[in-house]
């Protein structure tokens, strides 16, 4: 009964499947990339051309770089066969010679890609896809064994502009985010007709999709201040507002500040916030958890960080 009442967070948000209420009780939260793995400069390149420091045009129109099928056992039907047809799509589809031309003068020495659109089942070390990713206009973001994928996060993190083909997919904290201003949703089945509506896009379409990522990833980042866990405790806030009637008539409302981040990236920043806050912790230990706490547990020595809503 306790497990049926409860809040669950999953990135995957798939409500066919009847274990997450996504627009109910429970909460998608973004997927975890580590940020200590992704080059600099395919971090900072969006934030520079969306500050007219370099130029906005990219080798790339578009880009993928994953399995099409699965071997294993029960995904025979693996990504509800939309990875197929892109592929077969894109194997006829041909840059206009002046566009790859314009495409071609901003090359890179770290992508020389004959190809202006890139779809290819060959794996590549992830600073290598990271990076091709970041001198790319466009990333496909086709379900693959369930409609949630983490490269929409790395899409995000390198500037390179989602486009979703997950019909059933759920995002994280839409309720509080425009997810329309920086994704290109498109239905599965219509996988053939994509690359032609996505070089009918205009420059300043994607310049105005790219600046509204920049404006936007930092909430989708398990780290540093605000975030991703921010967004959390904001949203659990508001289930709690909504869910306030069905709690006990003794449950008061204490105001506290917010833990540090979720997800700590450094040994040190373990250190450092064990020294800020485990002694404040510690002093609540003999207090009952309230109804909707927010309980993290840091990496490091037993200590327990709490927010209460």
């Amino acid at each position: 009964a306790h497990i049926g009442a409860g809040i669950f967070l999953s990135p995957e948000g798939d409500g066919r499947a009847g274990l997450m209420q996504p627009h109910g009780k429970d909460i998608v939260i973004p997927g975890y990339r580590n940020l200590s793995r992704v080059p600099p400069e395919a971090l900072e390149r969006a934030a520079a051309e969306v500050a007219g420091k370099v130029d906005g045009v990219r080798p790339a129109l578009l880009y993928f770089r994953g399995s099409t099928a699965s071997g294993r056992p029960g995904e025979e039907n693996f990504s509800e066969g939309v990875r197929l047809r892109l592929e077969a799509a894109l194997a006829k589809f041909e840059l206009p010679n002046h566009l790859s031309l314009a495409r071609a003068a901003a090359g890179s020495p770290s992508m020389p890609l004959q190809e202006r659109s890139v779809f290819t089942t060959q794996l590549a070390p992830l600073p290598q896809y990271l990076g091709e990713m970041s001198l790319s206009d466009f990333c496909l973001v086709p379900m693959g064994s369930t409609p949630w994928t983490l490269r929409l996060y790395d899409a995000l993190f390198t500037g390179c502009i989602p486009v979703l083909l997950s019909d059933h997919i759920e995002l994280p904290f839409d309720e509080r985010i425009d997810w329309t201003a920086f994704t290109i949703k498109w239905p599965q089945a219509d996988a053939e007709r994509l690359p032609s509506f996505l070089l009918s896009l205009s420059q300043q379409q994607v310049r105005d999709k790219r600046r509204a990522i920049v404006a936007a990833r930092h909430n989708f980042a398990w780290c540093g201040e605000g975030g991703a866990f921010a967004q959390l405790v904001a949203t659990l806030n508001e289930r709690k507002l909504g869910l306030r009637a069905t709690l006990r008539d003794d449950y008061a409302w204490v105001e506290t500040p917010l833990p540090a981040s979720f997800w700590v990236e450094k040994p040190g920043d373990v250190a450092e916030l064990l020294d800020k806050r485990c002694s404040a912790a510690a002093g609540q230990s003999s207090k009952a958890l309230s109804p909707n706490d927010v309980v993290t547990i840091s990496k490091g020595p037993f200590c327990v960080l709490r927010a209460a809503l």
